[in-house]
């Protein structure tokens, strides 16, 4: 079957493109880093999950195209007080059957992945900018840097002080 292969090599170099941009972009010193940096970053997400999106029998390539969507709505609106009621509502399921979803495509309940979603943006934002803590807190749906920070600890093992002092 000569599409498989086609498809293959179509979406490599879509991958193989925005992984370059990403680490020119990371050589880059200016304000508008972190936020080419983030945008691709989603792009290579999205191809990720265009990818294994088309693994599995037709209704799980639904259900995770479902999950990706959610994914990434949670993920453009971080700042947002997401609860599992209201991704429920959204993905159109029980509060149950999400965390079933969840647990079955990231290995994690539907918070876990807000939390994780958080924290992958909270790295982005130390690393590449110098916003204040309180900026990032607020950027990433954390009502003050103090419940941002201990999130953060718990996540990476370090304060994010200390960690934007080793990676920036």
């Amino acid at each position: 079957d000569d599409v498989e292969p086609e498809r293959a090599a179509r979406w490599g170099a879509g991958l193989c493109s925005a992984m370059d941009g990403y680490l020119s972009e990371s050589l880059q010193q200016d304000a508008e880093t972190g936020k080419a940096l983030l945008s691709f970053a989603n792009l290579i997400s999205v191809f990720l999950g265009r990818e294994l999106a088309g693994r599995g029998t037709a209704a799980e390539r639904k259900v995770a195209h479902r999950l990706n969507i959610l994914r990434e709505k949670i993920d453009g609106t971080l700042q947002e007080k997401w609860t599992v009621e209201t991704l429920a509502a959204l993905m159109n399921c029980s509060a149950a059957h999400l965390h079933r979803l969840t647990s079955e495509q990231f290995d994690t309940t539907p918070m876990g992945m807000v939390t994780w979603l958080r924290m992958r943006r909270a790295e982005e934002l130390l690393r590449h900018t110098d916003y204040p803590l309180k900026t990032i807190a607020e950027m990433v749906g954390y009502e003050t840097p103090f419940a941002f920070s201990k999130a953060f600890k718990r996540h990476a093992g370090r304060s994010p002080k200390e960690y934007r002092n080793i990676e920036h």
